[in-house]
């Protein structure tokens, strides 16, 4: 929907009743839904949120995102475009996590949102050593300790073999590492992925 502002807040809480005992994979694009969405359910492997920028609590908090995450036992693939929850502005850094939530079966982690976020958000799970983790991070507030959750999170993955950074703008850097020994040249991309 091109002018989201007009639906209402939950467009989809009733969608299929909330009955969705066989939906495996759910890609949402610019609708806000609250985080408590029947949609949101145990059967789900793929879940990919394309929201948008909003820093109302359209999306709820995060307590109830991972309630969220915790009912997803069989998620593998996890991709949030601006939809975690946002800290409020006056938050300079994140705040020790209340609780952690495991995700054993995933395999592929991306997150793009604000620093703070992404850090919030990462510092309350518990991922599998090999997950594919790819995070994006705008802002300077909370890069700090988005620095430091990736150092927790990495200490527990496999080892790295391979690593990348190379110049994206001015002022930002890409960081890449793999698993495993890379052969030949690497390629480095002219525009941010």
């Amino acid at each position: 929907f091109e002018h989201a502002a007009f639906l209402p807040l939950n467009p989809l809480s009733n969608f299929f009743s909330g009955e969705t005992p066989n939906l495996r994979r759910l890609e949402l694009k610019r609708i806000s839904l609250h985080w408590n969405n029947p949609l949101f359910c145990p059967s789900l492997r793929t879940l990919i949120v394309h929201s948008r920028y909003d820093p109302t609590p359209r999306l709820g908090e995060l307590p109830q995102l991972l309630d969220a995450l915790e009912t997803m036992q069989s998620l593998e693939t996890l991709y949030l475009n601006e939809a975690i929850p946002r800290l409020p502005d006056s938050a300079m850094h994140v705040p020790g996590p209340q609780r952690t939530v495991a995700l054993p079966k995933l395999r592929s982690i991306t997150l793009l949102s604000d620093a703070l976020e992404c850090a919030n958000l990462l510092a309350h799970l518990s991922l599998p050593s090999n997950v594919r983790l790819s995070v994006t991070g705008r802002m300077e507030r909370g890069v700090e300790d988005l620095v430091k959750v990736l150092n927790n999170q990495l200490t527990r993955s496999d080892p790295l073999r391979s690593a990348l950074l190379a110049p994206v703008f001015s002022s930002q850097i890409q960081v890449k590492a793999w698993r495993s020994p890379l052969e030949g040249d690497l390629e480095i991309p002219q525009t941010p992925e």
